[in-house]
């Protein structure tokens, strides 16, 4: 069986493109997956990068956030900026 990298399908000996999504098996990246160690360890490196990527996502949401902040006035960088600043209530909404 070749496992495919992109999709994770398991294709036959010799398929020349993954049966599932179409990506070619070709390059020297695909081998045989018969070996369950090596398995396991493909799929520990595909979830590592994969939290890695995850990782770099949330960071740039935190950043995007933090900016927004400024913005608004609120610095959240600021270790004396109150937590939750309560918003400033009028009567009519002025």
């Amino acid at each position: 069986m070749i496992k495919c990298q992109n999709c994770d399908h398991d294709n036959p000996d010799g398929a020349k493109h993954c049966l599932d999504c179409g990506a070619n098996l070709t390059t020297k990246k695909y081998k045989r997956t018969d070996d369950p160690v090596e398995e396991l360890k493909a799929d520990l490196a595909k979830l590592k990068k994969d939290n890695e990527a995850t990782k770099k996502y949330l960071q740039e949401i935190e950043d995007a956030r933090a900016e927004e902040e400024k913005k608004k006035g609120n610095n959240p960088d600021d270790p004396n900026a109150p937590k939750n600043p309560k918003p400033k209530r009028t009567l009519f909404g002025d």
